[in-house]
């Protein structure tokens, strides 16, 4: 999940403008693979199953019996084949070579596989998943200690256009 950080980052931030030079998508594609955007979709796919699971398991287990872990087995199975069916890798691929070639030339995405095909680059996209773990860390710690002061300013600004009944205030 976490080379896949990157790439998802173009994906929602990028709007990409369909291709139809087939040597830029073909470079695009072969950029994607060097990437390892398949195995990081597979990593990704295990990590949101765990996560859903566990989520999702340990209150039920709570309340009902009859939920042991066959049945935990079983509903991780299910869910692995639900996320599988919408994170195809084979669109995903389609979508993101579209992305890369709407944002780069051919010759721009030539000296990116360059460089990702170099020992530098495959360190580069080696550490990149560490690199955005530890600044979603950051981030992350940087809200907690600060979650009590947003909260307030969110309730703050809401206060202009809502009241406390939840209905709407009249524009001024």
């Amino acid at each position: 999940m976490k080379k896949i950080l990157a790439v998802l980052a173009i994906v929602f931030f990028a709007t990409p403008a369909y291709a139809d030079d087939a040597s830029e998508r073909k470079v695009a594609e072969e950029l994607l693979e060097v990437g390892g955007l398949k195995e990081s979709m597979q990593q990704s796919q295990d990590q949101m199953v765990g996560a859903i699971t566990g989520s999702i398991i340990g209150p039920i287990k709570e309340k009902s019996q009859c939920f042991d872990d066959a049945a935990a087995q079983g509903f991780a199975g299910d869910l692995k084949t639900i996320i599988v069916k919408y994170m195809n890798y084979d669109a995903e691929k389609k979508f993101m070579a579209d992305v890369y070639v709407a944002e780069f030339t051919e010759d721009e995405l030539k000296q990116i596989l360059a460089f990702n095909k170099s020992p530098v680059g495959q360190k580069a996209i080696q550490k990149m998943p560490i690199i955005m773990q530890k600044g979603m860390t950051f981030g992350q710690n940087m809200f907690k200690e600060h979650q009590q002061e947003i909260q307030d300013q969110i309730k703050q600004s809401l206060a202009k256009y809502i009241d406390d009944k939840g209905e709407c205030k009249k524009k001024q």
